[in-house]
């Protein structure tokens, strides 16, 4: 091969990898590019004032932050918020419902915060996280109203739910009525209360709602007679809940429970399904929460015993109320209680019917 063969050669290859030094340059630029675009694309989502029409523009832009999005009960509450809302000329949005990834509660609320939303609405918990980004958002000038689960020593400025130690004796109240049918045939015997409670919430609702039912039952005629215990259930997803309710139906180590509260939308569901699955049916009283179509059924099929449901409508238009007083003037109610009503057998027909008068 003569020498200038030999010299060509040599420039092809420093001319390649020349080449390849730039393609990677380029292409990692571009990377970076794409990335930025996607967060930026992120943020838009919670863009301020953001019109439900070209014609409409809006005083203030709430964003309502939840832990189950596909939940009907949250969202009853956001129906309820977004009416009250738009009768006051504000736009609230159910945010993250129009991203495909699914974003924790702490990243949903630091893209809020972004965004420079005028006030939140959050379903909270007592975790130091929690409390720390609510600090953040109001240090931004951004309102904070906790929704059904409150993080009591947080800087939120008012929380929506329900009076945990009053659901916890409509709870009681139920499991003695329960309890004593079950006594009258067998006098003497230990009537076994099983209470799910999500494992992982740092919640004290949880805690004020059983001292309610643990105070009801205690100055009861049957107070010796009912052993109460909180299990903890795995909330994590829809089927580790599900896992969970199995261990309790089936579990050859675990006697079944004579009567087991299900304090949420999901665990109700699911126990319903798991009772009907493992030919439980009749064996064990269920007490459930919330009134979607699926539970009232159950109700009036006699599975479920009776359901708490929570006027989720007013609920969500405290949401706005809360903001709104702050905003106009500089304080509100630390507390806002949505009424709730239990449904059972006497009842179940009027309150399919419309024609359940305040029971509370």
């Amino acid at each position: 091969m003569s020498e200038k063969d030999i010299s060509k050669k040599e420039v092809n290859k420093s001319g390649k990898k020349k080449i390849d030094s730039g393609l990677i340059i380029i292409s990692t630029f571009l990377l970076l590019a794409i990335t930025a675009l996607l967060v930026v694309f992120i943020k838009a989502k919670g863009v301020k004032n953001m019109p439900l029409s070209s014609n409409e523009n809006y005083q203030y832009y709430y964003a309502m932050i939840v832990g189950d999005r596909n939940s009907d009960f949250y969202r009853m509450v956001y129906e309820g918020a977004l009416e009250a809302a738009k009768e006051n000329g504000i736009y609230v949005e159910l945010f993250g419902d129009n991203l495909s990834q699914n974003y924790s509660i702490s990243e949903l609320m630091e893209l809020a915060i972004a965004s420079k939303v005028d006030g939140i609405i959050l379903t909270a918990d007592d975790s130091d996280e929690i409390n720390s980004i609510i600090k953040e958002a109001v240090n931004e000038g951004i309102q904070v109203v906790t929704l059904f689960s409150d993080c009591t020593n947080s800087k939120r400025c008012s929380f929506v739910g329900v009076g945990s130690y009053n659901l916890g004796r409509t709870y009681g109240g139920k499991v003695i009525e329960l309890a004593a049918k079950r006594l009258e045939n067998a006098p003497g015997e230990t009537v076994k209360v099983d209470i799910l409670i999500d494992n992982d919430s740092a919640d004290s609702g949880q805690v004020i709602m059983i001292s309610g039912i643990q105070d009801t039952i205690a100055i009861s005629e049957y107070g010796e007679n009912i052993v109460i215990n909180a299990v903890p259930v795995d909330a994590s997803n829809s089927f580790s809940v599900e896992s969970s309710i199995r261990n309790i139906l089936i579990n050859a180590d675990n006697e079944l429970p004579d009567i087991i509260i299900c304090p949420n939308e999901v665990d109700t569901t699911s126990m319903y399904q798991a009772v009907v699955d493992y030919n439980k049916v009749g064996q064990v009283d269920i007490l459930g929460y919330f009134d979607s179509d699926i539970i009232l059924k159950a109700v009036d099929r006699d599975i479920i015993n009776a359901t708490v449901t929570i006027d989720t409508r007013q609920m969500g238009a405290f949401c706005i109320e809360a903001l709104n007083e702050y905003k106009e003037h500089g304080y509100t109610s630390q507390y806002f209680t949505a009424d709730i009503t239990l449904i059972d057998k006497n009842n179940i027909k009027k309150y399919m019917e419309g024609d359940l008068s305040d029971e509370n």
